[in-house]
């Protein structure tokens, strides 16, 4: 199995509650998905978005990663699974360009996405293959897809193992490694107790986190290039 957490926006000014109060700085916070290759298959955990419009309103620096991901995937039009953990828009926004992919995401955000989404974005969800998730799906005996509902109504994060090693791509169920390494809850959620029952159950088991807004898997993993790392 391979694993690349990628990078493809920055400097969105946004506090979050750390077991230290400082805050995370606006440097710290940051836009990833993830690319697996597992078994034959190309996947993406969550896809991004490329809307400048949306990214200067916003103060978002959108970052330019087509040749950087060509490196590690050479046609992107192999991707055949896409997860969506939940439907806010620098998740689901570039599903649109991924159409021969299936499509997991959960029963209440594809219901959200139809309300709130662009068009691109429903119209990919009518027209391609799509599971929907009410409470967990295991894909390929590998990913544990699971509905926590803890940041949005039917947010979801992604359980694994390789290696002797507990992973959870965690969705926003939190912003930072730091809330799952320090038990501490996400302040931004729909349902404060099924966020901290989650941060807990994670830390008690000691997963080691992935979200999608902390430099620091940039930073701490093997660097591939400036705005990819590698996981596993």
């Amino acid at each position: 199995m391979e694993l690349y957490a990628i990078r493809y926006a920055k400097n969105f000014a946004y506090v979050n509650n750390k077991a230290d109060d400082s805050g995370e700085k606006e440097s710290d916070f940051i836009f990833l998905y993830y690319l697996a290759k597992y078994n034959g298959r190309v996947i993406l955990f969550d896809t991004g978005f490329r809307d400048e419009e949306a990214a200067a309103g916003m103060g978002i620096t959108l970052i330019d990663v087509k040749d950087e991901v060509r490196h590690i995937l050479v046609d992107p039009s192999c991707v055949d699974t896409i997860f969506i953990t939940h439907s806010h828009f620098d998740h689901i926004g570039n599903l649109d360009l991924y159409d021969k992919a299936s499509v997991i995401i959960p029963k209440q955000e594809y219901d959200i996405a139809f309300k709130e989404g662009s068009a691109a974005v429903k119209a990919r969800l009518v027209a391609g293959d799509v599971v929907l998730v009410e409470d967990h799906y295991l894909f390929e005996d590998k990913f544990r897809f699971q509905v926590i509902g803890g940041h949005t109504p039917g947010s979801s994060v992604i359980y694994f193992e390789e290696y002797n090693k507990s992973y959870v791509i965690a969705g926003d169920e939190c912003y930072s490694c730091d809330n799952i390494f320090s038990n501490v809850p996400n302040d931004y959620c729909a349902d404060h107790q099924k966020n901290a029952e989650f941060i807990a159950d994670a830390h008690n088991r000691n997963l080691i986190p992935l979200p999608y807004h902390d430099n620091k898997i940039i930073l701490n993993y093997d660097r591939v290039s400036e705005n990819i790392s590698r996981i596993i």
